[in-house]
């Protein structure tokens, strides 16, 4: 008898607890709810950082562009017998060897540096997306300057002299 009433009593309680086994739809609900707030933020931050990534990577090659372009600016002002601010967006440096190279600017960021020799081109280099509103300016005979602005509202000032003539005002 005390074993048959120890069943019942286990049955009682397996069949209580096996009743109330599972979740109910409020926990279900409620969990679904906090794993597609998570999953959203995890998408928006992969998305954000895909953004910056891909961002950083155009900074990168516009800096690198950037670069290259002045430093060729500054050779070629450098070594020059004469330079000649066109208009605002065009330049013309004379060097010593009888090469007229043409500097350009365009409204797309983009600069270029045409080398001629008697009429023939020489030499052609096309920078394509400098990031950079720039316009040439004159300072007297000597001097070229190049102003800029990038995206972000930085400005720059490269002030290009001619080295032939630097020397002649040094020298008694």
């Amino acid at each position: 008898m005390k074993s048959t009433r120890l069943h019942s009593v286990l049955q009682t309680k397996f069949a209580r607890s096996h009743a109330r086994a599972g979740f109910t739809l409020y926990e279900l609900l409620i969990s679904l709810g906090l794993f597609t707030a998570i999953a959203l933020l995890a998408t928006k931050t992969f998305h954000s950082s895909f953004r910056t990534t891909h961002g950083a990577e155009t900074a990168q090659t516009q800096i690198a562009q950037w670069e290259q372009a002045t430093t060729m600016l500054r050779r070629d002002a450098w070594g020059a017998s004469k330079i000649e601010v066109l208009s605002s967006d065009s330049a013309t440096i004379t060097l010593p060897n009888g090469v007229t190279v043409l500097w350009s600017i365009s409204d797309s960021h983009s600069m270029q540096r045409i080398a001629t020799r008697a009429g023939k081109t020489n030499n052609q280099m096309n920078w394509v997306d400098v990031g950079q509103v720039s316009q040439f300016e004159q300072l007297g005979t000597n001097e070229l300057i190049l102003n800029s602005q990038r995206k972000d509202r930085m400005r720059t000032k490269l002030i290009m002299p001619i080295a032939t003539q630097l020397m002649q005002k040094v020298q008694p």
